[in-house]
């Protein structure tokens, strides 16, 4: 039930958040939240993470859905466990699942937070490529202390 709620929650928050930007922006239109520092920047990204290109809208969408798939199945094989990999995998469902909506409902992505300072950037973002980064780094951060402590024994 927890893998769930976390799951439905970061899915709500990326699609609210998206559909807030997409009601009360212009593409391109940008709002200074602190400074020069972060900012809200609505950009429409027809390509992958960080502005790769990787090939047209559609290719996005198959590489989502196996993903997507494969992430559910993992998750169903591991429904009987606890612990924080199942919370890891969740979130970076959420944010593959909050993604392939904005594919599958725009044909691209809504990004909106911009962290930089001057010209200096990173790729503008969204809360579902929060979710699946953060996802990503709990798991690494699991597995490497989980290597720790069969050593410590």
């Amino acid at each position: 039930m927890r893998i769930l709620s976390m799951l439905v929650t970061v899915l709500l928050a990326d699609q609210i958040s998206k559909q807030i930007v997409a009601k009360l922006m212009m593409p391109g239109e940008s709002v200074s939240v602190l400074g020069d520092f972060f900012q809200l920047i609505y950009v429409r990204n027809p390509r992958a993470a960080f502005g790769i290109s990787l090939g047209g809208g559609l290719f996005h969408v198959v590489i989502s859905s196996v993903v997507i798939l494969f992430l559910m199945v993992l998750l169903w094989k591991m429904r009987s466990q606890k612990g924080r990999v199942p919370i890891a995998l969740s979130c970076i469902l959420a944010g593959a699942w909050g993604n392939l909506i904005d594919r599958i409902r725009w044909g691209e992505v809504i990004d909106f937070l911009s962290l930089g300072i001057g010209r200096y950037r990173w790729p503008v973002f969204n809360l579902a490529d929060v979710a699946v980064t953060a996802g990503a780094i709990f798991l690494i951060f699991f597995s490497l202390n989980k290597g720790e402590s069969r050593q410590m024994k």
